[in-house]
């Protein structure tokens, strides 16, 4: 598989990798294939990467209520800004999950 085939692959997603493999394969491919970071092609895949980074800092800076109830928050990161909702539910092994869905105007 040819340089840009790889980058092409990991800005569709097409590989299980953190967010800092992705980060630091994107960075290493776009110096070697020339490409700048600016002109990425769109990708739904990086845009969900960002957001889980958005939304990772958000809720470790704010912790949410521990609340069964439905609850919103809106920020901000950079240029995009969400909107979710979310509830904390329990685990069955004793400990709470935050499941929700963002939206976001762009």
């Amino acid at each position: 598989q040819t340089l840009d085939g790889i980058y092409r692959g990991l800005i569709d997603g097409r590989w299980e990798l953190s967010a800092e493999q992705v980060d630091t394969l994107l960075s290493q491919l776009e110096g070697r294939l020339g490409k700048d970071p600016d002109l990425r092609p769109p990708s739904h895949f990086l845009d969900d990467l960002a957001f889980a980074k958005a939304a990772s800092a958000e809720f470790i800076s704010r912790p949410a209520r521990h609340s069964p109830e439905v609850e919103s928050r809106a920020f901000q990161r950079g240029e995009m800004a969400y909107q979710t909702y979310y509830a904390t539910l329990p685990e069955k092994r004793g400990g709470e999950v935050i499941v929700g869905f963002c939206l976001s105007p762009s």
